[in-house]
């Protein structure tokens, strides 16, 4: 059991830290594509530039919900129907497993939202409630 335990404590751990990641990832494409003179920097300079560094500060104190918005705005035209799906799977899954309950003593996370209309079209009573 304790086997399990941690397993699942390990695998929701790294989920966060790749969703970490990903919102880096999207956060740094936002400030590039509105800082196009910077591109050419990383060519020739060994530093980060500053304006990269400032932007990054502003994006630290955004949630990932709020950046994957910013970045769905910003790259509109880049991206597929699939592509949007899947940044709205990472927040979902991220989200949930940072609100859940966690105990050593389960081999599960707990996460109930707020109201029940955010567990989608599962009904109470059914298996999946």
């Amino acid at each position: 059991m304790e086997e399990d335990i941690n397993k699942n404590l390990s695998r929701s751990g790294l989920y966060i830290m790749y969703s970490i990641w990903i919102q880096n990832q999207l956060s740094d494409l936002i400030i590039l594509k509105r800082n196009k003179e910077i591109i050419e920097d990383f060519n020739t300079k060994k530093l980060i530039p500053e304006i990269l560094r400032q932007e990054r500060f502003i994006f630290w104190e955004k949630d990932f919900k709020e950046i994957k918005e910013i970045f769905e705005k910003e790259f509109l035209d880049y991206l597929t129907p699939q592509a949007s799906a899947d940044l709205n799977t990472i927040y979902y899954f991220r989200n949930g497993i940072a609100h859940s309950t966690v105990s050593v003593g389960r081999k599960y996370l707990l996460y109930k939202p707020k109201t029940e209309k955010n567990f989608g079209k599962h009904k109470k009573g059914s298996k999946h409630y």
